[in-house]
């Protein structure tokens, strides 16, 4: 397994706006390389700037709710325009020789995020999503591995190996595969409340994919034991998401509460070595949310000592 960490171009200024500085930190550190989300890139700048070898997966733009089906008249998008920009994007990765991409696939209406019971079921948000990706893929001369990420929203969870299984068979590419993220699993279930609770939940749902292990490229790890606040504040944030009339009022709401359920925090005492070791994906990406390095790099070595020290 190799090892990355999650950066953006807005964490750049962390390494005084030198990629050369990051690709030395790695190489410190013992890192294989990052995984780079695309928001924020500059095509051109990217592929002058960007050291050879540094980015081993690129992280596509998401959107919570993106498909038709869960848009609404204040925030829909233009689906074709969409397409287009993935398609960029996928340009941006294959001119940048990753070894794979990272795609969310979920949609969500805005108010479901709210909700434990949602809105449309997985296998109708999956459908759709095959739909748009096979469009975003027609043609494309690229090579690298389209893995595809779960969330806790309706769409791909992991919770139903089958529905998993179908959704990414019915994909018009060849080189396809699954990125799990732990956080995301976890948020799945709110009762929730330890690590050791949160690696057996993991586990009873991971073993089941054990005979198509193959299909696991990449893991985001982190934890996420939220079911405390959710419960706390859930109620009181849906009833101020539906008592505004303001788009911007709303989004605020929408970003406070899901950015507080997915906490992005690392495993601190409990070895998450026995879940990898479950599906032994090829990479795995330390994925933390930080404001600042000191912060993050401190998040790394917690982490990492619990992972590689069992």
């Amino acid at each position: 397994m190799r090892e990355l960490f999650n950066f953006s171009v807005y964490t750049l200024e962390w390494f005084e706006n030198d990629w050369q500085q990051v690709v030395d930190f790695c190489q410190e550190q013992g890192f294989a390389g990052i995984e780079l989300l695309s928001a924020g890139l500059d095509r051109n700048q990217a592929k002058d700037e960007i050291p050879n070898d540094l980015i081993k997966g690129m992280h596509l733009s998401y959107y919570l709710n993106w498909l038709p089906l869960t848009s609404t008249e204040y925030n829909k998008l233009d689906l074709d325009k969409v397409i287009a920009d993935y398609r960029e994007e996928l340009e941006l990765a294959s001119e940048l020789d990753v070894d794979y991409v990272v795609f969310h696939a979920s949609s969500v209406k805005s108010e479901d995020v709210f909700r434990e019971d949602f809105t449309y079921s997985d296998s109708t948000i999956l459908s759709e999503i095959v739909e748009v990706v096979n469009k975003v893929m027609a043609g494309m001369d690229v090579e690298f591995k389209l893995l595809f990420e779960n969330l806790w929203w309706s769409g791909l969870t992991f919770l139903d190996k089958k529905e998993a299984l179908e959704f990414i068979h019915q994909v018009d590419y060849e080189n396809v595969g699954f990125l799990v993220d732990t956080g995301h699993l976890m948020n799945t279930n709110p009762k929730l409340s330890t690590e050791a609770e949160g690696l057996d939940y993991l586990e009873r749902i991971l073993i089941e994919f054990q005979d198509t292990a193959d299909l696991f490229y990449g893991v985001h790890l982190h934890k996420s034991l939220s079911g405390s606040y959710r419960q706390q504040n859930q109620d009181r944030l849906y009833d101020e998401f539906k008592s505004s009339q303001d788009y911007e009022e709303k989004v605020k709401v929408v970003r406070e509460f899901i950015s507080n359920v997915d906490q992005h925090l690392p495993f601190r005492d409990e070895s998450p070595i026995e879940v990898l070791d479950l599906i032994k994906p090829d990479y795995v990406t330390h994925e933390f949310t930080c404001y600042e390095k000191e912060e993050f790099i401190q998040f790394l070595q917690i982490q990492r000592d619990l992972l590689n020290h069992n």
